[in-house]
């Protein structure tokens, strides 16, 4: 078949687009360095990041990320043998994504062209990663994300979505800095969401509450308004004071929430779910009783009532 004819008939299926994409940094406060103004925030000035497609952990080799016609269009294109199973001279080895960071970066981050075939490809890699959100609106969904992959003119929108988002947060903010109470729930399970970030300390002062729920405000608005307004943030509160009291368990940063031994959930929002469930109202309720009759767990907690943070 020629070619060119070929080509078109393969991009035509999805493989080159007509499009841009921008890798852009999703700066967050981590467990080694919290304060937004120190200069290792997210990645020290000159320092890079490189990305290769990752291992299975199941099976030890590289993971295919091309199907039969994208990698036969890709050989085709660059003259190269993509076999991931290759033995000796395997591309996928030394073929790398690098990332610097430097003050253009921060700034406008990095662009490819979907159109061009090396920037495909490098997109593609990037894709895989299980430290880039696939959406500048999901960069928050995961602890692990630190990058994020935007649409071309994501900043624009960004901008003008910018002053409505600002609004609401401090409407939510509003209904929880009438207490110091209220500023540490928050802080309590914005922390089960990102576990590196610093976790409150039940003694603190209500201005240090409240300095760090702006910092969450300046630097992770969409994260902010999206707690503050859960539905499910009054469970999410009953299991961090389970977790405080020891009813409820969870072995390091990316454990399993479980209680006595039986799996709740793997992620704060899963274990929020599966508690108000008819299969957990009895645990639901034992664990209740417990806590309000837990003496230790009523000194080192908020007390006072939370109420609904949901904008009407």
């Amino acid at each position: 078949m020629d070619t060119v004819i070929e080509q078109k008939k393969l991009s035509g299926e999805g493989i080159l687009f007509n499009k841009k994409v921008i890798l852009m940094p999703v700066p967050r406060a981590g467990a080694m360095i919290a304060e937004k103004k120190h200069i290792g925030y997210f990645m020290y000035d000159g320092t890079k990041a490189e990305f290769v497609v990752p291992l299975s952990a199941q099976k030890g080799g590289i993971i295919p990320i091309l199907t039969r016609d994208e990698q036969a269009f890709f050989e085709q294109e660059l003259r190269e043998d993509l076999n991931v199973n290759k033995k000796v001279g395997n591309f996928w080895n030394t073929f790398r994504v690098s990332v610097i960071k430097d003050n253009n970066f921060m700034e406008k981050g990095i662009e490819y062209d979907l159109s061009d075939v090396m920037d495909n490809l490098r997109w593609r890699v990037l894709k895989a990663q299980p430290t880039i959100a696939p959406s500048w609106d999901e960069r928050y969904d995961s602890g692990e994300y630190r990058f994020a992959l935007c649409e071309a003119g994501y900043q624009d929108n960004h901008k003008i979505n910018k002053q409505e988002k600002m609004k609401l947060a401090y409407k939510l903010l509003g209904k929880i800095d009438t207490t110091s109470a209220k500023l540490y729930d928050f802080l309590c399970v914005y922390w089960m969401h990102v576990p590196k970030s610093k976790r409150p300390d039940p003694n603190a002062a209500k201005d240090i509450y409240a300095s760090m729920v702006q910092d969450i405000i300046d630097n992770e608005p969409d994260l902010f308004i999206k707690i503050a307004s859960d539905k499910q943030f009054a469970t999410k509160l009953f299991i961090n004071r389970g977790l405080q009291a020891g009813f409820i368990d969870k072995v390091g940063l990316k454990g399993d929430y479980t209680v006595d031994g039986r799996f709740l959930g793997r992620t704060i929002d899963d274990a929020a779910m599966n508690l108000m469930t008819p299969e957990w109202r009895e645990d639901h309720m034992r664990i209740k009783a417990m806590l309000d009759s837990n003496k230790t767990a009523a000194t080192t907690i908020a007390t006072e009532p939370t109420e609904s943070t949901e904008v009407e």
